[in-house]
């Protein structure tokens, strides 16, 4: 932690997060990269975390936030289930 996410941010909201947390949406994907953002922030400010690793977080957000969402929105197709119908 204290040397930053260095990249592991797209492991969790754009993979373990999306598969693994039944209530996750677009909203809560969204959230939860503002409070990671705050959070290292604040760990910014009181000197465990560089501003570059910082910035590279909040650029990484900024840049995979829209593959994230695509990701969420296949993940959760129900219209593909059709094809697996029970007869």
């Amino acid at each position: 932690m204290i040397g930053g996410c260095q990249n592991e941010i797209d492991g969790y909201l754009g993979g373990l997060f999306i598969r693994k947390v039944m209530w996750s949406t677009p909203a809560s994907i969204k959230s939860n990269a503002t409070s990671i953002k705050k959070f290292y922030k604040s760990m910014m400010e009181h000197g465990y975390v560089d501003k570059e690793n910082y910035t590279d977080l909040c650029d990484d957000i900024k840049e995979c936030m829209p593959e994230w969402l695509a990701e969420w929105e296949s993940y959760n197709d129900f219209d593909d289930l059709a094809d697996l119908a029970w007869d």
